[in-house]
């Protein structure tokens, strides 16, 4: 398969357009949105609408990391721009940004590259300077530079605000995307923004608690900063879960998850209180469309919706285990439940699949598991793959790929007589096959 770049395709086909009088409205991928072209004294709008390649984009991707060397490379965005490993000894060590001739499109002559997937359309790249120093930036979807700003570390941009350290020892400044420093030392290294309420923004301190500032870093009256706790989760489908591990108002924090309070609030901070929404939990999923479970005290495992009406009581923890808590237990729709992952229930409270072992949670319509000792990928449809590879640990699903990892034995030993092990990592697609080899 040839390569070719859709920047310089588009830009092409764009001149065609331009001649071509038939053509009121031209659509396609790799322009700028918003970009306005005159003729015959109408505007023509140019803008990004479809994906160029559709699916997962394996060929492709595999195409360019054959032809370029990469150990792996993500979905193309609608402006042709993918992430890109380089593999050096046994884990990828650099990452840049390419285009889908496999051309570095960052051009920063830095020593080694880290490039975040894109949060609000923004990624950071990390770098290590001439000066062995660390540097950090933010580029857009084009792999162009938002602004000229080059920071010590950064954060993902959400909500249109990122946290940015400038000297080490100093904090994060919370900044906008055009580099404005809305307030500095706002937050320690261990904290991140988790939740846009209504007019605030929320910050989670690991293990410390969770507050709100406004959109500008300032600090808000106590009496109207509502929790407290030591978990709030990201907004999702306008509602987030909040753990109270302060026991519903026991002196002291509670370590034991077992008698630990979880409730949802909305975008405006209030306490969801309708129906079994009001009661307090033991542990709460995401919503999804409109839909969660929740665990209540006496370890009732129920299907709701936003206005707390039970759907379905599905069981209880003695028979079905418990809700995992710190993830998203409600994965694409589907609850995993029982010891070692042994059934799955859909949006409506059926049983989706059972009968088995090792039942992940659900990324990209794949889960991984084991059936009749064998070690398997599962779809919704309850199609299974054989998995030939051998794992000691897998990734989720994401663009059509998961990694994998496996422990090799050597014949040499440590100092201590013990057996040097090495770690190999690789990828497979959704039937199992090695890919980006």
């Amino acid at each position: 398969m040839k390569l070719f770049d859709c920047g310089k395709l588009t830009d092409v086909l764009t001149q065609v357009a331009e001649k071509l009088s038939i053509l009121d409205r031209f659509i396609i991928d790799s322009i700028p949105e918003g970009q306005l072209s005159t003729r015959s004294g109408l505007e023509t709008v140019i803008e990004p609408a479809v994906d160029w390649f559709g699916g997962d984009q394996i060929e492709l991707r595999q195409e360019v990391a054959k032809e370029k060397g990469y150990s792996y490379i993500s979905k193309f965005n609608k402006f042709g721009i993918a992430r890109a490993s380089i593999k050096k000894g046994q884990r990828p060590s650099r990452w840049i940004l390419i285009n889908t001739l496999g051309e570095d499109v960052l051009g920063e002559e830095s020593e080694s590259y880290e490039v975040t997937d894109f949060s609000d359309g923004i990624a950071i790249i990390k770098t290590i300077n001439a000066r062995r120093e660390r540097e950090c930036f933010f580029v857009n979807e084009k792999g162009k530079r938002i602004n000229d700003k080059t920071y010590e570390d950064a954060k993902p941009y959400k909500f249109g605000r990122a946290l940015v350290m400038t000297s080490t020892g100093h904090g994060y400044d919370l900044v906008d995307p055009e580099g404005n420093v809305l307030r500095k030392g706002v937050v320690r290294g261990g904290d991140e923004l988790r939740y846009s309420n209504k007019g605030y923004l929320g910050f989670h301190a690991t293990g410390c608690g969770a507050w709100y500032r406004t959109p500008d870093g300032e600090r808000i009256p106590r009496e109207m900063n509502k929790y407290f706790e030591d978990g709030m989760g990201d907004l999702n489908e306008g509602i987030a879960k909040v753990c109270d591990r302060l026991g519903s108002g026991q002196s002291g924090r509670v370590t034991d998850p077992d008698k630990q309070i979880w409730y949802y609030i909305d975008q405006e901070g209030n306490r969801l209180d309708k129906g079994i929404l009001s009661r307090d939990l033991r542990a709460v999923t995401n919503f999804y469309k409109g839909r969660a479970y929740v665990q209540t005290l006496d370890g009732q495992i129920i299907l709701t919706n936003v206005d707390g009406y039970i759907i379905k009581n599905i069981g209880n923890t003695d028979e079905l285990g418990r809700i995992q808590r710190g993830i998203d237990a409600f994965s694409e729709g589907i609850l995993v439940l029982g010891k070692n992952g042994a059934v799955a229930f859909d949006s409506d409270g059926e049983i989706l699949i059972d009968g088995l072992e090792n039942l992940s949670n659900f990324h990209d319509g794949i889960a991984f598991a084991r059936k009749d000792g064998q070690s398997c990928l599962v779809n919704i449809h309850k199609e299974f793959v054989e998995l030939k590879e051998t794992y000691t640990f897998a990734g989720n699903f994401k663009d059509g790929v998961a990694r994998l990892e496996r422990r090799i034995d050597t014949n040499e030993k440590d100092r201590n007589g013990f057996t040097k092990s090495i770690t190999e990592y690789f990828y497979i697609d959704k039937k199992g096959r090695r890919v980006f080899e």
